[in-house]
This record gives structure tokens, C-alpha cells and sequence, in this order.
């Protein structure tokens, strides 16, 4: 019985760390020494693509977070992954995609938008 309890404890504490370790993040890409794994959300499949690439070529496992912002995303790396990696990282990625569209604001910020005719 009691072991069943302390089996019981543990997962419900893999569970919650899991929550966790996720929580916030658009996704999340594990490095290994020869392929990338997506382990939450999706994506983009050329930056998957490119990440496969380097993950043969560097061969630093790790893990890559993308993270929500008042921009749009933020990529954040595992303490393992080198700086100069973690950059080519960021030179692939395509920040574009998830940036925010900005409507225009006058100077007293209100937004400015077409009037309908």
C-alpha cells in the first residue's frame, strides 16, 4: 500500500515539474547529437529543418525554447548550448512570422484606422 502511495506521489510530481518546465512557452525543440525533436507546439518547419542541420554539424544537445513576447517570440537555450550556436540559432529563425502587427497610433495614442465609406 505504501508503495503504491509513493508511486502515486511521484508521478503526480513528473506531472507537475512537466507543467512546469512548459508552461508559457510556444514551443519547445529538444537538440540531440544527430536530429531535433519537437516535444510542444509547432514550429516553423524550415527553422525544424535548419535545426536538424546544426544539430548534426555542432552536435550540443540541448533544448530550445520559444517564448512569448510583447514583440512576438523569444528564443531562449539550455545552459549547455554555446553562445555562438545559440546565435546561429537566432539567425535561422524566422522572427518575422510571429511578429505583431502594429496599427498605427497618433501622438495622444489612440489608434488610427480607416474610416469606411
Amino acid at each position: 500500500m505504501e508503495l503504491l502511495l509513493v508511486v502515486a506521489v511521484f508521478i503526480v510530481l513528473i506531472w507537475a515539474l512537466n507543467k512546469k518546465i512548459f508552461i508559457g512557452k510556444l514551443f519547445v525543440i529538444k537538440l540531440t547529437k544527430s536530429k531535433a525533436i519537437i516535444l510542444k507546439g509547432i514550429p516553423p518547419k524550415k527553422f525544424i529543418a535548419e535545426c536538424n542541420i546544426m544539430a548534426r554539424k555542432k552536435n550540443s544537445p540541448g533544448y530550445i525554447y520559444g517564448i512569448k513576447n510583447h514583440q512576438g517570440v523569444a528564443l531562449k537555450f539550455s545552459s549547455n548550448i554555446k553562445e555562438e550556436t545559440a546565435q546561429r540559432f537566432r539567425n535561422l529563425f524566422p522572427f518575422e512570422q510571429y511578429h505583431r502587427s502594429s496599427t498605427s497610433t497618433s501622438p495622444d495614442g489612440r489608434t488610427n484606422r480607416k474610416k469606411a465609406k
